[in-house]
C-alpha cells in the first residue's frame, strides 16, 4: 500500500459536492451502477448530513471511501452504508484498510455491532467480508436480490 491520508468529510454543503464528485468516480464499480438505483447527489447529502465518512487518497489521487451510520445509540449498531475502492486499487489491502477504519470508527462511538446490506450477487465482497469476520443475517432483507452481514464487535477484533 502506498501513502495514504484518510480524510473526514463535515457536514457541509461542499463535502456533499465532493462526495457526489467521488460516487460519480466510484460508479461503475457498483454492480448495478450506483447511479441506476440512487440519486447521487441526494444520497451524497444524506450521507454526509447523517453518517461519518472518510476518504481515502494516495497522494492526491482518490483511492476509495467509506460511510458508516453510528446513531443507532439504543441497539449500538453501527450501519456500513458503503465501502468503495476505486477498480485500479482493487486488491492492494485499501479495502481491509477502509473496513479496518470504518470498524474503529464504530467502536470508538460505543457501537457493539457492525452490519450491511449487500447484493447476493457480489460475490468478490461478499467474500471480503466473511474473510473479514462478517456473517450473514437470518434477518429478511429488503427484496431477495439482497441479504444482511454482521459482526459483533469486541476488544479482540481489532
Amino acid at each position: 500500500m502506498l501513502e495514504t491520508t484518510l480524510i473526514h468529510l463535515d457536514r457541509s454543503s461542499k463535502s456533499s459536492t465532493e462526495l457526489a464528485g467521488y460516487y460519480r468516480l466510484l460508479d461503475s464499480s457498483f454492480e448495478p451502477p450506483l447511479s441506476s438505483y440512487v440519486n447521487i447527489d441526494t444520497y451524497a447529502d444524506k450521507l454526509v448530513n447523517n453518517a461519518y465518512v472518510a476518504i481515502l487518497k494516495s497522494k492526491d489521487e482518490f483511492v476509495g471511501l467509506f460511510a458508516v451510520y453510528i446513531n443507532d445509540k439504543e441497539g449500538k449498531i453501527a450501519y456500513i452504508s458503503s465501502l468503495a475502492v476505486m477498480d485500479k486499487f482493487k486488491g492492494s489491502g485499501y479495502s481491509k484498510y477502509l473496513m479496518d477504519e470504518a470498524v474503529n470508527t464504530a467502536k470508538q462511538a460505543g457501537m457493539q455491532m457492525v452490519r450491511f446490506e449487500v447484493k447476493s450477487t457480489y460475490d468478490r465482497a461478499i467474500k471480503f467480508h466473511e474473510k473479514y469476520g462478517f456473517k450473514r443475517s437470518d434477518e429478511k432483507a429488503v427484496d431477495d436480490s439482497t441479504f444482511y452481514m454482521y459482526m459483533p464487535l469486541s476488544e479482540n477484533n481489532d
